[in-house]
């Protein structure tokens, strides 16, 4: 007989049979309490199922929390204003733009005049309807006259009676059309000082969207400002960290860029109702298409960071709140995260 021929009817299946012998033996002591793998099955299956295999090697995948420490949430968040401190400014009728006297960063007051239309073919109007008012106005003095005069007549004179009766009608009169002049003038006033854009708010022109000389049409937006004073943080939490987060509880926010700094905060509103993520989470791990509660926090501190810049917040779990000031993770940490 060859060597192959050996090997493959003799040696390879006595193997067989040794293996088995093994395992079985093996089975038979892990049922009476054994607690070791014979180095032989470690050697087959190699150092990482022996590390698997041993109780006192395998990783611990999940931090236990301690009793004297609080848990804490992480969420990532982004800077936003306040409701009412940022506001677009947009066109309140069609037309030409003849001057823009703000440009980005341009500190305004409330009342500042922004922006300039072309109103010419308004201006006539107004003019127009100055002049009617003024009409009226002769028309009423003129009567006025009349009664003053039909008034000096004898009450047994013939015709007098009637006389003042007309006068009246024809006052009356007068002084109908005459308001109609003044709202006409009214309506064309107010039709031309949206020809003049004055800012709503105290704040900073963030971005502006029209130049002189382009022609834009009703409702288009024109200027961004925003009261750079008024911010906080808009922050999406996790749908099962909602029990454990209510307002007051303290946060600590960081950002990227700002290696080791980090600021106060605390829990200023929470929403009523879940929606879509908006915010992409760094963890790759982390699930993108899931329903988030929306949290606003307002800062404890002065804080350098711009609007719409991205943030991370470490928020204190609701029941350790009231008593526990220091900030320990009870959820394993993403590489990377402060």
């Amino acid at each position: 007989m060859s060597g192959s021929m050996f090997v493959g009817r003799v040696l390879l299946p006595g193997l067989g049979l040794a293996l088995a012998g093994i395992l079985a033996w093996q089975a038979w002591r892990g049922s009476n309490g054994a607690s070791q793998v014979p180095f032989a099955c470690a050697s087959l299956s190699g150092s990482g199922a022996l590390e698997q295999a041993s109780p006192s090697t395998a990783p611990n995948r999940e931090e236990k929390r301690q009793p004297d420490s609080p848990s804490i949430i992480l969420a990532e968040g982004h800077m936003a204003a306040y409701p009412g401190a940022e506001v677009v400014v947009g066109a309140e009728l069609p037309g030409t733009i003849t001057r823009v006297l703000v440009q980005e960063k341009s500190p305004v007051r409330k009342g500042d005049l922004l922006i300039e239309f072309r109103g010419d073919a308004i201006r006539a109007s107004a003019e127009e309807a100055v002049a009617r008012v003024a009409q009226a106005d002769a028309e009423l003095s003129q009567i006025e006259q009349e009664q003053a005069r039909a008034n000096r007549l004898p009450e047994q004179q013939q015709g007098a009676a009637e006389i003042k009766e007309r006068l009246k009608v024809r006052w009356t009169t007068a002084r109908a059309r005459r308001a109609e002049a003044v709202a006409g003038y009214r309506r064309i006033e107010a039709e031309f000082a949206r020809t003049r854009v004055r800012s709503p708010i105290d704040g900073v022109v963030i971005s502006r969207a029209v130049n002189p000389g382009e022609t834009v049409n009703l409702g288009t937006p024109l200027l961004r400002i925003v009261d750079l004073t008024r911010l906080r943080i808009e922050a999406e939490v996790d749908a099962f960290d909602i029990p454990r987060c209510e307002p007051g509880c303290p946060v600590t926010i960081t950002a990227q860029g700002y290696t080791g700094q980090s600021w106060r905060g605390t829990v200023e509103e929470i929403a009523d109702s879940l929606i879509p993520r908006r915010i992409r989470p760094e963890d790759p791990g982390r699930p993108t298409d899931t329903r988030v509660l929306p949290v606003r926090i307002a800062f404890q501190q002065p804080i350098p960071l711009k609007l719409g810049q991205r943030v991370e917040v470490k928020i204190v779990e609701a029941t350790d709140a009231r008593s526990r000031p220091e900030l320990t993770s009870t959820r394993t940490a993403v590489p990377g995260r402060r």
